[in-house]
């Protein structure tokens, strides 16, 4: 706060209107945190007292225990803001809302009218313990603000696959306002930056064996003297972009083919829907390709898109397609949207995958499918009683959908379209900065703004510009992979014996969270609690295993059941920040208080010192108290900033009242205790009752 602005920070889970009042709590820093191979944002909000012109915004480095997260890997846009004249529901207030995320340049803010900055940081693999920069805010007619910044790196990885399947369909329109061309260098451009921000944010987009939608690297095909001649030359070069394990790779997780759309089109080459022309093409298209996508080991990938939302009249369409492709390969994947309940029963046998619309989401059909060994994704469109893609909803509701999927077990999210910003009456553009609404609601069918807010753009235009609420599904996406980390992880403990029961409980309180696709707690601060608690578990459990063998189930080599020694139980604090010779440090202790250090985790790492320009504050971090022994319990405190004073440091000694060890603890010393104690007894009762004999 000054004279001319203030200042305050926001999670990303809140959309921040240009009237909400400044927060009363108020902090110094901000302070944010994540796992490595992450990406975590947050919102500086700005609130100036005056007209603020030509406002600079920027951010150093962020210097680590060890490693330095570059600037280069710190995204900033300006959030930018729609007006809302006609709600998508009833209750929904009218004016402008937050969606749009521009990219940063110099800007103006007008007298108490807030502007969020949205900051998203990706903290690499190669990074450890607590970092530091500094953001500045330098408007041309005030004075510079600097506001420091604090992440604390949790102390493991989110894995590098995603483990959420996601389809999520960028439409062609975009051509023209990108102002490009088809075929041309600007298109696999423009198209080749969709993909990035997609990779970035662990969402797959529709990917079309036969046809790509922007380009000809698709899979030729060609018909010559009633056979079928097939070309693979360009696809396996755009495919590979899409699904290797290279470090440049998108690492798409799924997509879809098929030799034509059934759902719309009843012929192939000409000939007719099962004829005996069709159905030999039909086999040699199916054979041909599963046969390539295995070779390339990409079959796993695929699925067999046979149709969009079938009513009733066309079930028997699609059971006859699908005897046709088991008969030709067993192993291809049938994928179909579903939005009439009879699907579940009348298309059991065809489909292999059920793409449920959430209005006929129904638990006991899913639990029957899932028990049958199919899988079952979501997917949801504008006329939804509960639309969670919405502008004029909450953020927690978009945030929400990949945990929904946690909790029943749904292997994918479908989305109809990203980009839809035409009518559907035609190809004439409805522009989303203008007009947001369609016939259902505000944002249905984009996540994406044209590049440029009147329209058609009058040059080549690569921006992309981003909403909020395909931002808070990467942050749910995120959620799901922690989900999944702790769960893993959790087998890989009980396979070394270690006691998982309270990480378990945690993994637990997701299902209390939800209690249907409609009803859960939507209060963020509780789900901001819930994954930070998550993260808390895995490090434990991750600092008691021995590494995991190769197939993730664990080695076996830990600490097992019924071992007859104390089990050291080590806590340790973050690391610290780079010290001058060149080392970071962490405190640990057993918090059994065994008295040995046969397992211990390393305390010390080297690093390179980077001298910090932000001042020094302290941030003492503790690890828990051990087991009370001799009245007293200790732990041990370090100043994760390393500022060479302890003004602030918490006290590491606790009186308390030593209690009896428990069995599991003291194995063998209490076995002999009680046997000695048994032998007295049995010897007494002996002698009482011979002397009584007598």
């Amino acid at each position: 706060d000054n004279n001319d602005l203030s200042l305050w920070f926001s999670e990303q889970t809140y959309k921040i209107s240009k009237e909400n009042v400044i927060p009363f709590n108020t902090k110094p820093i901000i302070n944010i945190k994540s796992a490595k191979n992450e990406y975590e944002s947050f919102q500086l909000v700005l609130k100036p007292k005056k007209d603020l012109k030509n406002v600079l915004v920027d951010i150093t480095d962020l210097t680590c225990s060890s490693g330095i997260i570059k600037k280069s890997d710190i995204d900033i846009k300006l959030v930018d803001y729609v007006n809302i004249t006609e709600p998508s529901y009833s209750s929904n207030y009218i004016g402008y809302y937050p969606d749009p995320l521009v990219k940063n340049s110099l800007f103006n803010v007008s007298t108490d009218e807030n502007q969020p900055l949205w900051f998203t940081v990706y903290v690499p693999d190669n990074v450890i313990g607590n970092c530091t920069g500094l953001i500045t805010i330098n408007p041309e007619n005030s004075n510079q603000i600097d506001v420091l910044l604090k992440l604390q790196i949790f102390d493991f990885s989110l894995p590098k696959e995603t483990h959420l399947k996601t389809l999520f369909n960028i439409r062609y329109n975009i051509l023209n306002f990108h102002h490009v061309t088809r075929p041309s260098y600007e298109l696999d451009q423009l198209i080749a930056n969709y993909y990035k921000i997609y990779a970035s944010h662990r969402i797959s987009p529709f990917l079309y064996a036969k046809p790509f939608y922007y380009s000809d690297n698709e899979i030729k095909v060609n018909l010559v003297n009633d056979n079928l001649e097939f070309n693979y030359n360009d696809f396996d070069a755009q495919a590979e972009n899409y699904f290797s394990d290279d470090t440049n790779s998108y690492k798409f997780n799924v997509f879809t083919f098929f030799p034509y759309f059934a759902s719309t089109e009843s012929s192939y080459f000409g000939y007719e829907r099962f004829s005996e022309m069709h159905n030999k093409l039909f086999k040699q298209y199916l054979s041909n390709v599963a046969s390539h996508l295995q070779q390339k080991d990409w079959f796993d990938k695929a699925i067999f898109y046979l149709w969009d939302e079938p009513r009733p009249e066309d079930f028997q369409n699609i059971i006859v397609y699908a005897l046709l492709i088991r008969n030709i390969n067993p192993n291809i994947k049938i994928a179909s949207t579903v939005m009439d309940i009879e699907a579940y029963d009348e298309l059991k046998d065809s489909l292999d995958i059920f793409m449920v619309h959430t209005r006929i989401f129904d638990e006991d059909k899913i639990l029957e499918k899932q028990g049958q060994g199919k899988d079952v994704w979501i997917y949801h469109t504008g006329n939804n009683n509960e639309m969670p893609y919405y502008i004029d909803i909450p953020a927690i509701e978009t945030r929400m959908i990949p945990l929904i999927a946690w909790k029943y077990d749904i292997k994918g999210i479908l989305y109809w379209a990203t980009t839809y910003w035409e009518t559907k009456t035609g190809y004439n553009f409805n522009n989303p900065w203008i007009t947001p609404k369609d016939e259902w609601g505000n944002g249905d069918g984009f996540l994406f703004y044209p590049p440029c807010k009147e329209g058609y753009c009058d040059e080549t235009n690569y921006d992309i510009t981003p909403s909020i609420r395909f931002e808070l599904l990467r942050e749910g996406i995120e959620d799901y992979e922690y989900l999944y980390l702790l769960d893993k992880t959790i087998k890989q403990a009980n396979q070394q014996g270690i006691d998982t029961s309270k990480a378990q409980l945690k993994l637990d309180s997701i299902n209390n969270m939800i209690k249907s696709i409609s009803e859960f707690n939507r209060d963020t601060y509780y789900l901001d609690n819930l994954r930070e608690e998550t993260a808390q578990e895995i490090v434990n459990l991750q600092s008691q295993m021995s590494y995991p063998s190769p197939d993730g189930l664990g080695s076996g080599g830990g600490i097992g059941a019924g071992s007859e020694k104390c089990k050291e139980s080590w806590n340790c604090t973050s690391w610290s920040l780079c010290r001058q010779d060149n080392q970071t440090v962490r405190a640990c202790i057993d918090v059994n208080n065994c008295g040995s250090i046969k397992d211990k985790p390393i305390t010390n790492l080297s690093c390179v010192y980077v001298q910090s320009l932000v001042p020094c504050i302290e941030d003492w971090q503790c690890t828990e108290w051990s087991m009370c022994k001799e009245n007293k319990q200790i732990r041990e405190c370090i100043d994760v900033n390393n500022c060479e004073s302890s003004l602030n440091k918490p006290y590491e000694i606790n009186s308390c009242i030593t209690e009896e060890i428990p069995y599991e603890i003291c194995g063998k010393t209490c076995r002999i205790s009680i046997g000695i104690v048994v032998i007295i007894g049995l010897i007494l009762i002996l002698s009482f009752t011979f002397i009584r004999f007598k």
